[in-house]
Parts: structure tokens; sequence; C-alpha cells
């Protein structure tokens, strides 16, 4: 098909071959560009944290006197960010009353860009899935996305059989949410790559995106395969009859839509990408994340980690649930009373050697305490690893060699300072030798669980940041009870002393 490649002042009819705008139909295009954002008398102001609790407490409370149309004047001065702040720090019954009372759509999603999709789910039931339809039609897919997948099932497919562009978000709703798949936009433009580089311009000039959409851009062939990527400013200088597949670089990185989201962030931030494709098992591009995803990625992964490590669960921080909170740490509390149970019965084997030397139970907790921050530690720095990919299996024995050597150092250090103050305190130079003998091997002892239990839980498939920390306290428990008494034992039978 012939172009008219010459500069016009007139606006360029594309056939829907050529205009390869993914993921939207043509009326949300002139929608957008036709839709003008409302605002309210947004203050220069950046709030901070207090300031922004100020606001959710006066919120709250006009909306609990029923004065709430002050209460959405109140929102609605705010900047979006904030606004979404405000809501989600609402009890459910009152932020569902209160979008229910702001009739503007592209207020309320501005606000659930920003909000925690789980937090914007709760307010189904006070909107019903008409208003719902309606707010998440003025949403990027991928948001409508994310919301719906808090939905239960049924709710979902009321809220979907009223969504405009029910096409773009049921096929992201395929994928899982901590996917590729789930965390891409399907908004972007794609060109041929037999285009000439003056007709792709003029798709991307009519083709209704914010210029800031269409600074990574992709390539596919007839198939709609990806095939290469190129930036905007190399559009724009090149020749107006050079083929798009002259300008672009083949070398792109992609991933597919199965891969988890933490992958799929090491790989941005290791190439330093700020658009990453994502295509399906056949190389078809079906999407891009954005480079903003990888800090939620980042900040949602790395929560909860430190959620797991001590029991926690994410639901119970974000809604604050009673049984949650019960369901979430009971478990773990139970494992570690069996843990403390097992230190406690390794402690009765060496009954008769505190019975002998009673003094030995005072420097105890000393061993046990130190080789546990110890442990901790290194537990800390091996899960960061894996988490962040940078610890392969084949570095496995290199960590193990430098964190053993580490804590003999530490073990060493700490060691001669905890024999020198029992030697001055006791006066007793082979208690002093004991404590300092027994604290060096079991620091050494953290170390390596520190780094063989998070590796051995994630090659069974186990989450390394789930259970780790209660495995190494255990053996730093119990290796150390062993090892202080054990060698107290040792020196009671060689020595015998009065």
């Amino acid at each position: 098909m012939a172009h008219n490649l010459e500069p016009t002042n007139s606006r360029i009819e594309l056939n829907p071959e050529e205009y390869l705008l993914t993921g939207t139909g043509k009326h949300q295009v002139e929608e957008k560009a036709q839709a003008q954002p409302a605002h309210g008398n947004i203050d220069h102001e950046v709030p901070d944290a207090t300031k922004l609790a100020e606001i959710q407490h006066l919120v709250q409370h006009l909306a609990e006197e029923n004065r709430t149309q002050l209460a959405v004047t109140e929102l609605a001065s705010l900047r979006p960010p904030d606004r979404a702040a405000v809501l989600e720090g609402l009890n459910p019954r009152t932020r569902g009353s209160l979008i229910a009372e702001v009739h503007d759509d592209q207020t309320v999603a501005e606000a659930f860009e920003h909000i925690d999709p789980g937090e914007a789910a709760n307010v189904f039931e006070y909107i019903g899935p008409e208003r719902m339809a309606a707010i998440l039609d003025c949403c990027p897919p991928e948001i409508a996305t994310d919301i719906l997948h808090k939905l239960p099932w049924e709710q979902a497919g009321a809220v979907l059989g009223k969504i405009k562009d029910r096409k773009a978000v049921g096929d992201l709703l395929l994928y899982r949410d901590d996917k590729a798949g789930g965390l891409m936009s399907p908004r972007i433009v794609t060109l041929l790559d037999s285009w000439p580089a003056a007709h792709a311009i003029n798709v991307l000039r009519y083709s209704g995106l914010d210029p800031e959409e269409m600074m990574e851009l992709f390539v596919v062939d007839s198939q709609n395969v990806l095939v290469g990527a190129l930036h905007l400013s190399d559009l724009v200088f090149a020749e107006p009859g050079a083929a798009v597949e002259e300008i672009m670089s083949q070398d792109v990185i992609s991933v597919e839509t199965g891969v988890d989201q933490e992958e799929a962030a090491r790989l941005m931030d290791r190439y330093e990408v700020r658009s990453l494709p994502v295509v399906d098992s056949d190389g078809a591009l079906k999407g891009s994340i954005a480079i903003e995803e990888l800090v939620h990625v980042a900040r949602d992964e790395a929560t909860e980690d430190m959620y797991r490590m001590v029991g926690v669960t994410h639901e119970e921080h974000e809604a604050g649930r009673f049984m949650a909170a019960v369901r979430g740490r009971l478990p773990w509390l139970t494992i570690n009373l069996g843990t403390v149970l097992l230190a406690g019965w390794v402690l009765s084997l060496f009954q008769s050697t505190l019975d002998s030397l009673t003094i030995l139970t005072i420097f105890l907790p000393v061993v046990m305490g130190q080789a546990g921050i110890a442990g901790a530690q290194t537990l800390t720095i091996t899960v960061r690893s894996i988490a962040l990919g940078e610890l392969a299996p084949s570095g496995t024995h290199r960590m193990l060699a430098i964190e053993a050597a580490l804590a003999l150092c530490q073990g060493l250090a700490v060691g001669t300072l905890l024999a020198a103050i029992v030697w001055a305190w006791r006066g007793d130079h082979y208690l002093a030798l004991i404590v300092a003998a027994a604290l060096i091997v079991n620091m050494i002892v953290a170390a390596m669980s520190g780094v063989l239990v998070p590796l051995l839980l994630r090659t069974v498939r186990i989450d390394p940041a789930t259970s780790s920390a209660v495995f190494v306290t255990t053996l730093t428990d119990v290796v150390g009870i062993a090892a202080y008494l054990g060698l107290a034992t040792a020196f009671l039978s060689a020595f015998n002393p009065a």
C-alpha cells in the first residue's frame, strides 16, 4: 500500500491495519484526547505524613457527621497521590460512601491509580457494578485488572461485562497479578518494521497517547512478533524514507507473560531499560512494563519478605484484621515453641554439668545471643542476595567461605573481649577459655546456617524468607548450648577441678 510521505497540515486517515495501537479501541483514544481531567483547587504545598494524617482525620470527622459534601470538597483539593493516601487510611464504609458522592469518575480513577487495589476493590459494595465499571473505564487497563483481581469472580464478572474495553482488561485477567503478564500495560504503540520513518511519526502523532508513553517504541513484523526497539529521538532524526527496520535496534530485552515479576524487575534493573516488552510463547508482543512498576514491585517484594521473616502476613498490615493477625502469627509462635523445647531438652542433657558449675548459667545467654545476632546478619544478606538474583548456585561455596571467615574473625574479636571480661570478673581462666571457645564455634555455625538454610529452602521450592529465621535461630540455640556445655563437660572430665 502506498503512503503519501510529503508533509501535510491535514490529518492523515489510517486504516486499522496501519494503526497498530494495542490494548484500546479507537473510540477510547478519541475520548482520551478530548477529555479534560477534573482538578480541584489544588494547593501548591506538598503535604507531609503529619499533614496527610490531619486531613484524613478531618475527612473522617466530616463523613461521620454526615457533612459528606465538605469531605468530598476536601478530597478534591488534593493531588491524586495524596487523595489516594487519605482514602486508603479511611475505614471501608467511609471510603465507599465518599466515593459514591464523587460524581466525576475521572477524579476517582486518578486516585485508584495510586491506591492499593484491595482497598479500591472494597468500595464495590457501596457503589455497585455500573459505577465501578464507569470508574475503571477511566483507569489504565492494568490498573483496572489489578482491582478486578481483588474482587470475587462473580462481582468481577459483573463489572467486566459493563466495561467498554472489556477485551483489553479481560485479556489481562488471564494472567496472575504477580507475573509479567499481570504487571504489563497493553497500551503501547507498535511500529511495523517495513514502515518508512515519516509514516511511523504520523502514526505516533495521531495515536492520541501522551508523549511520555512513546519514549520507548517497539517494532514488530507482519505477524506481530517483536523484532526490535527504538527511541522516539531515533525516529525523529532519521531520514523520512528510511525503513523502521534500518533504524531500530535488534538487541531488545523482553520477557514472557508467565515470568515472575521479581525476575522482570531484575532484568529492568540490570539492563537499565525504561520499558520492558512482554511477549507470549511465540514471541508476539502483548504489552510492556514501565519502569515505574519496578519501584512498586521492589517495595512490595521487600515488604513481603520482611513480614514473612517474622511470621506476619501482608494482609494483616493492610487491613489490621484481628483474625488475620492470629492466623499469620500463631503458627510461627507454635513452631518456635517446639524449637525452644528442643533447646531445653538439649540443656537437660547437661544437668550434671550445670549442677557442678552453676556459674555456667550466667554466660549461656551471652553465647546464644551473640550467635543469634550474627546469624540474623548473615541471613539478611543471603535472603537479599537470593531475592535480587545475585546469588547463583556456583557462588554458594564462595559465600560460605566469606561468611565463615568473617564469623571466625568476629568470633575471635568478641570472644577475646568476653574472655577478658570473664577473667577480670571471676578470676577463672578456665571459664574464660570455655566461654570464648563456645562463642567462636557458635558464631561460625550461625554464619554457615545463615547461608545454607535459605539456600536449602529455595532448593525445595519454599520461599527463603518464609521460615529461614526460625530454623537459623533453632540451630544457633541448640548448637550454642551443646558447644558451651559440651566444652564445660569435657573440662570437668579432664581436670575434675575441686
